[in-house]
């Protein structure tokens, strides 16, 4: 598939919605069909979690299923670049097809910079699976596939054979489930086409544990939770899958503004890299990104993991290291703290404006909203990016790249990222009525609500 599919567009998004899944919050609203969400379509609705005490029919476990059970997985999203199918993806993939025949496969692995932002298909623990409400067969085999996944089993536990599979989240027809909200069950899905809304296939997301094949649907003994890899302090990217990890990844750490590795990339940062480099340029880029060995070739990993990062940082996503981009992985891995001329930066949220802006009103370079909490942070920030941080890790951002670029509430209840020559992104917005204002809330997602308080807009990036 090209870069720019609408499958993979898809999945962009919705990783994005990923906060859809802890809905029960006031920000729940701005997933509401009131507040722009699209309506799930009745005819593909899938099959709510309050099945019967009989488990459906549907696919066959080849081991002794045991008394126990897992517990609904916490989310663990992507964090590296591990471009091979995990065994109980290609397995669960194969089952699904030969248990539903005249259905079909969209793959399991893409690449991170096809995917953007956060995906499990990078890691290679993501299935679409090919089918279409627009098929009336297909449509009663996914439905059948979900009530067979979410029902209980005889002791009453929901999404038995979900958990029993390793199973994270599901999106399909609009509509998206999280087993680690199993309470929220199926929640209205922000998007447009078919593609983008999942309405001709069905993305599932796995575990670790479930990914590995080490789930008991597969070995017949509940696995626990295994947390993948994590990465190292101030590094985007974690290393591929090695082994069981039974930690919780921390937090985004940033380095010290005066450690070893902003000290390194300051001293190359003259220096413009591409693939087929070699030396300790490289090897000094490649510790500060994380996502691969040190070796100091700068190798196809290497280029995508640049690749992704400049998406991600708002950059000309070239593939090739110049200095814009030292300077871009300075800030990062220092959480802002460093330049490439090795003082300490301004601070990119200096000038604070709370956790409210209202309208007309704005952010300029350096102003920020910052959650009551001091987790998050809406940062319009100097190279002309809007971003949205959770303790200093990106989450959502306009990807605008303009220098002198603003940030604008509009009277109109629009939302609008201005360069130079004008808007670069908006919300869509306007003619929401005047008083608008925009809230950076604790669980993580900015919202712009009305003045009667009703959400019109948000990043869904709750947490």
């Amino acid at each position: 598939m090209s870069r720019l599919s609408p499958r993979r567009t898809a999945h962009r998004l919705a990783v994005i919605a990923l906060a859809a899944f802890t809905a029960a919050t006031a920000l729940g609203a701005a997933l509401a069909p009131g507040a722009g969400a699209a309506t799930p379509l009745t005819a593909g609705a899938a099959t709510p979690l309050t099945a019967g005490p009989a488990t459906p029919p549907g696919p066959k476990a080849s081991v002794a299923l045991p008394s126990g059970l897992e517990p609904p997985s916490p989310y663990l999203p992507a964090d590296s670049c591990d471009y091979t199918v995990k065994p109980g993806v290609g397995r669960f993939a194969a089952l699904i097809q030969q248990t539903y025949q005249g259905t079909g496969s969209y793959g399991v692995v893409s690449s991170c910079p096809s995917e953007g932002m956060v995906s499990e298909h990078t890691e290679g623990r993501a299935w679409d699976w090919a089918v279409s409400v627009a098929n009336r067969a297909q449509l009663a085999q996914a439905n059948a596939l979900f009530a067979w996944l979410l029902a209980p089993d005889s002791a009453g536990r929901q999404a038995a054979n979900a958990r029993r599979l390793g199973i994270m989240y599901i999106i399909w027809n609009r509509q998206i489930l999280g087993t680690y909200d199993l309470a929220g069950g199926w929640q209205p899905y922000s998007c447009s086409g078919v593609t983008a809304c999942h309405q001709d296939h069905v993305h599932f997301s796995f575990s670790w544990a479930g990914a590995q094949a080490a789930t008991s649907f597969w070995t017949g003994r509940v696995a626990a939770n295994d947390y993948g890899p994590c990465a190292g302090p101030g590094q985007m990217f974690a290393l591929p899958y090695r082994a069981f990890n039974p930690t919780p990844c921390a937090d985004f750490t940033p380095v010290a503004a005066d450690s070893t590795v902003v000290r390194a990339i300051q001293g190359y940062q003259r220096v413009r890299l591409a693939i087929g480099a070699a030396g300790p340029a490289v090897t000094a880029l490649q510790r500060a990104l994380g996502g691969q060995v040190a070796g100091g070739s700068f190798d196809g990993q290497t280029q995508d993991l640049v690749t992704t990062f400049q998406e991600r940082r708002g950059l000309a996503a070239t593939g090739v290291v110049d200095q814009a981009t030292w300077a871009s992985l300075a800030g990062f891995v220092s959480g802002g703290a460093a330049s490439l001329a090795g003082t300490p930066a301004p601070n990119p949220v200096a000038v604070p404006r709370g956790n409210v802006v209202r309208a007309p009103a704005g952010l300029t370079p350096g102003q920020y909203l910052r959650s009551v909490n001091a987790r998050f942070a809406a940062v319009m920030q100097g190279d002309g990016n809007f971003v949205l941080y959770d303790n200093g890790r990106p989450r959502w951002a306009t990807n605008t790249t303009y220098l002198g670029t603003v940030m604008a509430v509009q009277g109109d209840g629009n939302l609008v990222v201005y360069g130079p020559g004008g808007a670069l992104w908006a919300s869509g917005t306007a003619g929401s009525g005047a008083g608008d204002f925009l809230a950076m809330q604790d669980d993580g997602n900015l919202v712009l609500y009305s003045a009667a308080g009703r959400a019109v807009w948000a990043t869904n990036t709750s947490s």
